[in-house]
């Protein structure tokens, strides 16, 4: 497991833990299942592409989960043309990780660089019959030929996540402003699920006979 470069606390770009959301049965309701999810862990979501000719920077996703028992911890990162929920024009996913590892991280994705980056940071983790996950979406300026780490810290139980942005260029980890729109973006459209909210799907075990 590789140790993190980053502060303990973020302390910039913070969101307010937000309550959980209801479970859903997948049989009635199937909608409630997040297609960024879906996307990526089939691994159809394009990759992205920063354009040659633009100044760029580097990016990672750190997650950072509570214990507990687990089959599996996944981690993604993906872009956004706005935040609107728009497709970006370079493809969509940035990176992603899958363990179970309390602490995992994302391969550095470069990305553009002097105007506003949207992307979405997502965890998702699986237990028998359940499915627990938490997204944050989020917008940054990040600056030319710097190198960043993204930090998403998963509360216990997945009951909330926070996001935070750090530029690691000068190796102190200095917290960068993020704005957050009020819902969060899956690839490629807006959702109804507040921005940091988590997301419970129960799946209904049938028997075999």
């Amino acid at each position: 497991m590789e140790r993190s470069l980053l502060p303990n606390q973020p302390s910039a770009g913070r969101l307010a833990p937000l309550p959980a959301s209801d479970a859903c049965w997948l049989r009635a309701r199937p909608t409630f299942v997040s297609l960024a999810a879906a996307i990526l862990m089939s691994g159809c979501a394009s990759t992205y592409v920063a354009p040659p000719s633009r100044p760029s920077a580097e990016l990672y996703l750190q997650g950072e989960s509570g214990p507990g028992s687990t089959m599996t911890r996944n981690v993604y990162m993906f872009a956004l043309k706005d935040t609107e929920c728009h497709k970006s024009d370079d493809g969509a996913l940035l990176g992603k990780s899958i363990s179970n590892d309390a602490t995992t991280r994302t391969d550095s994705a470069r990305i553009t660089a002097d105007e506003p980056f949207v992307f979405t940071a997502a965890y998702m983790d699986a237990r028998f019959a359940q499915n627990r996950a938490c997204a944050v979406t989020a917008v940054f300026t990040p600056k030319g030929n710097h190198n960043y780490a993204a930090r998403l810290v998963v509360s216990q139980d997945v009951t909330s996540c926070k996001l935070g942005v750090y530029d690691l260029t000068e190796g102190t980890g200095e917290p960068i402003d993020l704005v957050f729109p009020k819902y969060v973006c899956d690839s490629g459209e807006q959702t109804t699920r507040l921005n940091g909210q988590p997301l419970r799907i129960q799946w209904h075990v049938l028997p075999f006979f």
